[in-house]
């Protein structure tokens, strides 16, 4: 079941957003250094398989277009057909473009990894606005949440444990060792 009571979920993303904007607020750039620090680890692990794939794939670029040198000299000296020229470079055309894709999709996801700090920095400036917030609105949840993810309850050690993941905007989950909050509930026997 993945319904929870709207007072639990306002109390948990207006005592997040309280916390965030305390710790952003008084220490800054250590709050900074932290948002940087919780998507590093992950973050390095994909900007490095980016950086191999795009070398990979750049020198598979580079054995293709000498394939297709080669399969023209060949066609030119009456070595293959016109059709079976054809045929082959079609396919290793649209092999280079695959690649290519690949290529621009990496170099964008670098790039995007290397704006991460900037985000960090419109992040922190964002919730500091709301240090002393008392009430959530639609606006500013517009402006600092990108979305919430409510999951299934489940009995843990007797007890009923929802989990909820609050996606800022700018930085994704914040803490991702603890990756999302939990809700408690007791229920008397019976009652779900």
């Amino acid at each position: 079941m993945h319904y929870i009571r709207y007072e639990d979920l306002y109390d948990l993303v207006l005592s997040d957003i309280r916390q965030y904007a305390e710790l952003a607020k008084k220490h800054e750039q250590e709050f900074v250094e932290a948002l940087n620090m919780s998507n590093s680890d992950n973050t390095k692990k994909r900007l490095t398989q980016y950086e191999k794939e795009i070398v990979k794939s750049e020198k598979r670029l580079s054995e293709i277009s000498t394939i297709i040198k080669r399969l023209y000299e060949d066609n030119v000296n009456g070595k293959i057909s016109d059709e079976r020229f054809y045929e082959m470079s079609k396919g290793y055309e649209t092999e280079s473009a695959d690649l290519k894709t690949k290529v621009r999709e990496a170099q964008n996801a670098i790039i995007a990894y290397r704006d991460a700090n900037s985000n960090s920095h419109q992040f922190t400036a964002l919730i500091q606005k709301y240090f002393n917030v008392e009430a959530l609105d639609a606006p500013m949840l517009n402006e600092i949440v990108n979305k919430v993810e409510v999951h299934e309850r489940k009995l843990i050690n007797g007890e009923r444990v929802q989990k909820i993941d609050i996606y800022y905007n700018f930085v994704g989950i914040i803490d991702q060792e603890r990756e999302s909050r939990t809700v408690a509930y007791h229920w008397v026997e019976g009652m779900v």
